[in-house]
């Protein structure tokens, strides 16, 4: 059984924390994708992990924060379709333990980039203490 479609819920039962929490430093690389290409990358996500394709929700997401990595919502992406891929049970025990650590990194890299927002901070902490990532 899948349960990704779980995950976007459950990211915001919990507040925890991890990284350093500091905001993004001055030299941060900015976004600069068309708006239009993000949505479609953002769409191509939100389709593929309602469709239970987590592979290809990840390949897309992973591209999209390469492209675009100092915005936040292609970091927010590619964090929530790893942790679809963790929770997936059809992903090797080791490679779902890689997923969650990486689905942190990229909350945190998207909490740096917009640091007043609660609700992503959350899913970054649950995110986070999931991965076993304190600090």
């Amino acid at each position: 059984m899948r349960t990704a479609s779980a995950a976007p819920a459950a990211l915001l039962c919990l507040a925890a924390g991890c990284g350093d929490g500091g905001p993004a430093p001055a030299n941060a690389p900015r976004a600069s994708i068309d708006p239009r290409t993000a949505d479609a990358a953002a769409q191509a996500v939100e389709s593929y992990l309602t469709g239970q394709r987590i592979a290809e929700a990840v390949a897309v997401a992973e591209k999209f924060a390469a492209e675009a990595p100092g915005l936040m919502r292609s970091q927010e992406l590619l964090g929530r379709a790893l942790v679809a891929q963790a929770m997936d049970e059809a992903t090797p025990a080791a490679q779902r333990d890689a997923s969650r650590r990486r689905a942190a990194e990229a909350y945190d890299a998207a909490t740096r980039s917009d640091p007043g927002n609660a609700p992503l901070a959350h899913a970054a902490g649950v995110v986070c203490d999931t991965a076993g990532l304190h600090g």
